[in-house]
């Protein structure tokens, strides 16, 4: 059972069970969390990347759940664990975690993205009119591109700044971006070449 509390702070804290396939007998028996705006926005973001690269799952290091062992609320104790982490799927997000000094995976509860748009008044893409114009969306953090794409979208990410740099090992564009590419003098048809020279 998840409990989830919004506070005036436009925080969502979460108290989740614990998950585990192990049946270690001094397991954690409930998970605390606390999501900001911020958060919620970043999961979204990384659900929106997993659907846009068919992958299974997104996976970074997160040391923000509390993992609590006991049954009273007033006194729980908070066990200690390593390699936390937040796992966001297309639909889903939860976090894990390996009990201190153990190979004990803990994992809190799955909890739904849509909720997070519910609470942040954004709008579910599937609920969405299906626009005739497909949309590409590039984020660029730290000088990386990160693009997000409709279903079916072609993109392609040229870099100049690479490619000035070492124009054999970043090369053009494909052929089929000629018509875009060339009107803006981006090299096309260039396939890039490996620098590394075999050893002796």
């Amino acid at each position: 059972m998840t409990q989830i509390t919004e506070t005036v702070g436009r925080e969502m804290r979460y108290e989740t069970e614990v998950r585990s396939d192990s049946n270690y007998d001094e397991l954690p028996t409930k998970a605390r969390f606390v999501l900001s705006e911020a958060d919620a926005n970043e999961i979204i973001r990384l659900s929106a990347l997993v659907a846009a690269n068919g992958l299974h799952i997104v996976e970074k290091f997160d040391y923000r759940t509390s993992w609590l062992e006991g049954d009273d609320p007033d006194a729980f104790t908070e066990a200690r664990s390593d390699a936390d982490a937040l796992n966001v799927s297309e639909n889903e997000f939860w976090f894990s975690g390996y009990l201190k000094h153990t190979n004990v995976e803990v994992l809190s509860e799955r909890q739904r993205i849509s909720e997070l748009k519910e609470w942040l008044g954004i709008q579910d893409v599937a609920k969405q009119t299906v626009t005739s114009t497909p949309r590409v969306l590039v984020v660029v953090s730290g000088g990386i591109a990160d693009p997000v794409s409709d279903t079916g979208v072609d993109v392609e990410v040229f870099d100049w700044d690479n490619y000035k740099d070492d124009p054999k090992g970043t090369g053009g564009v494909p052929e089929h971006f000629a018509d875009l590419a060339k009107p803006i003098g981006v090299p096309v048809g260039e396939k890039p070449v490996s620098t590394n020279r075999p050893k002796p």
